[in-house]
């Protein structure tokens, strides 16, 4: 038997406030995430570029 959550409803202004913060949290991390995902794909481009010019200086030699 599966739970239903029930949405979470904001009645007054200090819950608006806790939503928002959490909300602000999460984005945060969102943006740390999209960052760090950025950085490995640029680190993985570059690791290949490299192995690519490898792989055409021996074909060029041949």
């Amino acid at each position: 038997m599966t739970e239903e959550k029930q949405p979470f409803i904001v009645t007054n202004d200090s819950q608006l406030n806790w939503a928002l913060g959490e909300y602000k949290e999460h984005q945060i991390q969102f943006d740390e995430y999209e960052l760090q995902a950025e950085e490995s794909r640029k680190a993985i481009e570059e690791k290949y570029n490299a192995e690519l010019y490898e792989i055409e200086q021996r074909r060029l030699k041949l």
